[in-house]
Formats: structure tokens, C-alpha cells, sequence
């Protein structure tokens, strides 16, 4: 069987964890998790992604709100070195111009973070890419 990468990115360490463990409980077993705390680690996996010795994932899930480099940033640099992959902005953010720049910076889902980890996950389960 096939594995699917999946990349969460978070700046909030419980964030990570919590994800993790529902992700484990839900039992995913064609789906490798990768998490990357912040914005800067986001971009130094992609860097990683783009010189080819990490696996481009399937579905990178990003938070929005992060310091330093937000997830804003990490859809611009996407588009900026021309590696497609899909996005799902996760956010706490209902702002309907968040929503609207995530999705013109190439984001191709808006996840809400007020939905529970069970929704999250159910997210991450019907994604057919």
C-alpha cells in the first residue's frame, strides 16, 4: 500500500500533539503524519521538499495565525518557488478576507480550528487531493 504524507503545521506545540494523537486514534493507515512547529520550520521542510530529499506531501494542513512566518507567508513562498502542492489553511480566524487571501494565495481549503479534532480529522480523511 501506497503511503499519503500529510504535513501539519502549527505553532502551538499542544496544537501538534492533540492533532497527533486524534490523527493515531482515528487509525489512518495509508497516511504518514509530519508535523512542523511555526512558520519557519514549515519553510525549511519545503526547502527540503524542493531540493528533493523529503517527500512532497499530499496535503499540507497550515496554520494561519502563526508569528514570524505566518501561513499567509508559507502560501506566498509556495508560489513563489513553483511547488504545487495541496494547502488546507487551518484557522481560528472566521474573517471572510482571511478566508478569501488564503484561497487566492493558492490555498485550496479553509478548515476551521473551532470545529473539533474529530472534524479535522474526518477533513484530512475525505481528502481526495
Amino acid at each position: 500500500m501506497a503511503h499519503r504524507h500529510l504535513l501539519h503545521v502549527d505553532d502551538s506545540e499542544d496544537d501538534l500533539f492533540l492533532f497527533r494523537r486524534a490523527f493515531e486514534k482515528a487509525g489512518f493507515e495509508s497516511w504518514i503524519l509530519k508535523s512542523a512547529e511555526g512558520g519557519k520550520a514549515a519553510l525549511e521542510y519545503f526547502n527540503a521538499v524542493k531540493d528533493g530529499t523529503t517527500p512532497k506531501p499530499d496535503l499540507a494542513l497550515i496554520d494561519l495565525k502563526m508569528p514570524i512566518v505566518t501561513g499567509f507567508d508559507i502560501l506566498d513562498w509556495l508560489r513563489k518557488n513553483d511547488l504545487a502542492l495541496p494547502v488546507a489553511i487551518l484557522s481560528s480566524s472566521e474573517l471572510k478576507a482571511d478566508q478569501e487571501k488564503a484561497l487566492e494565495l493558492g490555498a485550496r481549503a479553509y478548515v476551521s480550528k473551532r470545529d473539533t479534532l474529530t472534524d479535522v480529522v474526518e477533513f484530512v480523511r475525505g481528502w481526495g487531493g
